[in-house]
C-alpha cells in the first residue's frame, strides 16, 4: 500500500503525526502522576508560573527553541525533557514505519508509543507504572488482538481470542513467581506489582509464543540499564520499567523475534 505514496508525504506525514504524539506524551507524563485531566478540560500551563500557554507554546520542539529554552512569561528556564520526548517519539515511529511499512499492526504500534513513552518517563522519574496507561496500552493491545481475529479472517476467530487472555494470566503469572522467588533470594522487593501489571498487557500484545523472549530480552536490559542507572545517580534502586517498555517495542517491531 506504503508503494503508491510518495516517500516525502510519507516522511512528512510521519514528522507531524511523530511530534503530534510527542507533545501528548509529555502532557501525559507531566500530568498523570499528579493526577491531573488529560483531556481538553484544563489547559497546558508553565509548569513555573502557570501561566496558561498559548498555541505558539505549543508547537512542538520548535517553540522550546524560539523561546531558547525558556517560559515567555516568566523566563523560567524549561528543560530539554519536553523537546526530547517529542522528538524520542517522532523517531520511535519513523523507526515503527521502517521495521514494519504501512500495515495494520503499524498503525496500533504507533498508537501505542506515547504511552509508552509517557510510561519509561514517569518510572524513570517516580518509579511507578500508572495503571490508566497500562489500561490503556491494553486496550490498544486488545483491539489489536480483535482486529486480527476478526477483520483479517472469513470469520471470528474465538479460539484466538480465548488464547490470547490465557496468555495475559500466563504473563502475570511468571512476572509474579520471579519476583516473588527473587524477593526470598534477595531479601528486598525485586518486581512491584506494576511491572507484573505491564507483564500481562504485553501478554495481550505478544501472546505466550514470545513469552521467552520477553523475559530474556527484558533481564538483559535491566542488568544493562541498571548499571547505567546506578553510575549517573549513585542510587541502589531503579525501575525495571524502561527495560520491560523497550524489550515490548522491540519485539513488536521484529514480529516477536530478534532472529533474522
Amino acid at each position: 500500500m506504503d508503494q503508491d505514496i510518495p516517500p516525502l508525504l510519507i516522511n512528512f506525514s510521519l514528522v507531524i503525526i511523530g511530534l503530534a504524539l510527542g507533545s501528548f506524551a509529555t502532557a501525559l507524563a507531566h500530568r498523570v502522576p499528579l493526577k491531573k485531566s488529560v483531556g481538553g478540560v484544563s489547559r497546558s500551563a508553565c509548569p513555573h508560573c502557570n501561566h496558561v500557554l498559548g498555541f505558539a507554546d505549543l508547537v512542538p520542539v520548535f517553540s522550546w527553541l524560539v523561546s531558547a529554552g525558556k517560559c515567555r512569561y516568566c523566563a523560567r528556564e524549561i528543560g530539554m525533557t519536553y523537546p526530547l520526548i517529542e522528538l524520542g517519539v517522532m523517531l520511535t515511529c519513523f523507526l515503527t514505519y521502517w521495521a514494519q511499512g504501512w500495515s495494520h499492526d503499524t498503525v496500533f504500534i504507533i498508537a501505542a508509543i506515547p504511552f509508552l513513552a509517557a510510561l519509561l518517563v514517569i518510572d524513570l522519574r517516580y518509579m511507578i507504572l500508572p495503571n490508566m496507561l497500562l489500561v490503556v496500552l491494553g486496550a490498544i493491545g486488545l483491539m489489536r488482538m480483535l482486529f486480527k481475529a476478526v477483520i483479517l479472517k472469513d470469520a471470528p476467530d474465538f479460539h484466538m481470542i480465548t488464547e490470547y487472555f490465557i496468555d495475559v494470566a500466563f504473563f502475570a503469572g511468571i512476572s509474579w513467581s520471579i519476583g516473588f522467588f527473587m524477593e526470598k533470594i534477595l531479601k528486598k522487593p525485586a518486581l512491584g506489582m506494576g511491572d507484573v501489571k505491564f507483564f500481562a498487557m504485553a501478554g495481550l500484545w505478544l501472546g505466550l509464543s514470545q513469552l521467552g523472549w520477553f523475559c530474556g530480552l527484558s533481564g538483559f536490559l535491566g542488568v544493562l540499564f541498571a548499571s547505567i542507572f546506578r553510575n549517573y545517580t549513585k542510587d541502589s534502586h531503579f525501575p525495571f520499567g524502561p527495560s520491560l517498555i523497550t524489550a515490548l517495542f522491540l519485539l513488536l517491531l521484529t514480529d516477536g523475534s530478534l532472529l533474522p
